[in-house]
């Protein structure tokens, strides 16, 4: 990518179109560099479908699901929101908005709730997938404090895997 940036300097009069293009094209080749740079995958494939300005609805349902799980292990990811903001400044303006909500946000919940409802309404997650709404479904029964632990102990279930909960 260098060599063609050094070609198109070289071209006698830029067009606001080259200009435009060598940015777009810039911004792709940056996104696909960030695995490389230590970046989880999320964020490369975030900032490549971003960059490459896709407009499809399915394009838009996948960056929705890539910042769920980005919120999902917030924690973790942070740090590289962070990074992203300071060492690629033109990518984290790419999706600026939901950066700088998953910086500051002190309930990622809510965020994830946001984005859950529309994986759910574009057919993405199953209602019994998401994580904080739906109703639980059990195969079997749930286990009872005085009942006998499923593990097959022989203990009562408070007394063996009930202990922590």
């Amino acid at each position: 990518f260098p060599y063609i940036r050094e070609m198109a300097g070289a071209l006698p009069q830029k067009s606001p179109y080259l200009e435009g293009k060598l940015k777009k094209a810039g911004l792709i080749y940056d996104a696909r560099t960030l695995k490389t740079k230590g970046f989880p995958e999320e964020f490369s494939a975030m900032c490549g479908i971003l960059a490459a300005e896709e407009t499809d609805e399915e394009y838009k349902l996948d960056i929705t699901v890539i910042e769920y799980h980005i919120l999902c292990d917030l924690t973790v990811h942070r740090p590289f929101i962070a990074r992203l903001k300071k060492e690629y400044p033109q990518l984290y303006a790419l999706n600026a908005g939901f950066f700088n909500a998953a910086m500051h946000t002190k309930e990622p919940e809510k965020l994830m709730y946001q984005r859950e409802k529309t994986i759910i309404k574009g057919g993405r997650m199953n209602i019994h997938e998401s994580s904080s709404s739906g109703t639980v479904r059990r195969e079997t029964p749930k286990a009872g404090r005085n009942d006998p632990c499923p593990c097959g102990s022989g203990k009562k279930y408070k007394r063996c895997c009930g202990m922590g909960a």
